[in-house]
């Protein structure tokens, strides 16, 4: 149950630093690859945990049970 509180704490995470490095006017375009880099990384995880339980729930809904 940590793995999904983790993935959606990482999305909202990598949400944040994505518009950060697109709204901020101080940073200099070596550093905004860096900071967009660390958010499509850091999207991962989160966007995994979207998917598995996507899935879970399709399959949840289509089970016989």
């Amino acid at each position: 149950m940590s793995l999904f509180f983790w993935g959606f704490v990482s999305l909202v995470l990598a949400i944040y630093l994505a518009v950060k490095g697109v709204m901020s006017k101080s940073l200099t375009p070596l550093q905004r690859a860096f900071v967009l880099f660390g958010a499509a990384a850091l999207s991962v995880p989160g966007f995994f945990t979207i998917y598995f339980l996507f899935v879970v729930a399709i399959l949840m809904h289509d089970s016989p049970f």
